[in-house]
């Protein structure tokens, strides 16, 4: 809007005051007479551009395209900001239910993977059938790490959008990140190496 106001501008008067002043004090010898004058002078000019040729009303007129297209802008960035925000809080509301999900998908597996291997103990499974469902454990717990990351994603991306991300928020979730997931170390099984069911001594709930 100002740049405006100065483009529109170009077609007014200019007015410029000048002013002056001098003094000029002379010495002369022994019979010589001293002379002092002072000298002051004061004046107004005004230029009035008479022909600018349309400059100035094209510089205006894309003055005026400039301040819409920086509201178009700014409408944008805040309608994308806010669409931001929203999604990052539904994405965290969305991955504490996921969280939950996931365990209760790791738990199921485990007990999958144990009924596989009491087959495999009587005959009616097969090592094949252990592999697959040690392989859906594995999946399971993967795929809760990985929305345990999305989830602090989504919690980093909240905050930003909002305003309010600061320094001590990455530290904690920085803490968080430095806790490791300890496994258990593989046990025999019927007369041969089986790896143990992926168990976690420690689950860390976000």
């Amino acid at each position: 809007r100002e740049k405006i106001r100065e483009e529109e501008a170009g077609r007014y008067p200019t007015f410029t005051a000048v002013a002056s002043y001098t003094e000029q004090y002379t010495s002369g010898h022994r019979n010589s007479v001293n002379t002092n004058n002072r000298r002051a002078r004061f004046g107004v000019s005004v230029d009035f551009p008479v022909i600018q040729g349309g400059f100035v009303t094209v510089s205006a007129r894309q003055a005026r395209y400039d301040y819409l297209t920086a509201t178009g802008q700014l409408e944008f960035d805040h309608r994308s900001v806010v669409s931001q925000t929203r999604q990052a809080f539904l994405g965290i509301i969305s991955g504490m239910s996921q969280i939950k999900a996931d365990l209760q998908a790791i738990k199921s597996a485990k007990n999958a993977l144990e009924s596989t291997k009491a087959g495999y103990i009587v005959g009616t499974r097969t090592m094949v059938d252990v592999l697959n469902d040690l392989t859906t454990v594995y999946s399971a717990q993967n795929k809760y790490v990985d929305d345990q990351y999305t989830y602090l994603n989504n919690i980093i991306a909240l905050k930003a959008s909002s305003g309010v991300l600061s320094v001590e928020d990455l530290a904690e979730i920085n803490r968080w990140l430095n806790k490791n997931i300890k496994f258990a170390l593989p046990r025999k099984f019927y007369g041969g190496h089986v790896p143990a069911t992926p168990k976690l001594l420690r689950e860390d709930r976000v």
